[in-house]
């Protein structure tokens, strides 16, 4: 519950940051888009086990372009690092916020 809850926060902190910290144009698409990917797969996550591998792949791709994208300041480069690594470490947490059946029995 926990694990998915924080990669929601995660892919949001990523998604506003984009437009927080000055960056170059590629880092900025990359950034605003994956944060909004990441956002969306967590929220699927929280429902459907598998989707987080999505927000695994997420992880992995923000933490690459901290290494492959040019960044105009050190703040976007270690954020970038940091939020890709700590998504990327979040996701392999096994387990759901909710269970579906559950949900069912309960009404």
């Amino acid at each position: 519950m926990t694990a998915r809850t924080l990669s929601f926060l995660l892919g949001l902190w990523e998604f506003f940051t984009a437009f927080a910290i000055p960056r170059a144009r590629p880092s900025f698409a990359v950034a605003w888009t994956l944060g909004l990917l990441g956002t969306v797969l967590a929220a699927v996550a929280m429902f459907r086990r598998p989707a987080r591998f999505g927000t695994l792949a997420v992880g992995l791709a923000v933490l690459a372009s901290a290494f492959v994208l040019h960044h105009r300041t050190p703040y976007a480069w270690w954020n970038d690092v940091i939020v890709g690594a700590a998504l990327a470490l979040v996701s392999l947490v096994p387990g759901t916020m909710y269970s579906l059946r559950r949900a069912r029995a309960a009404t």
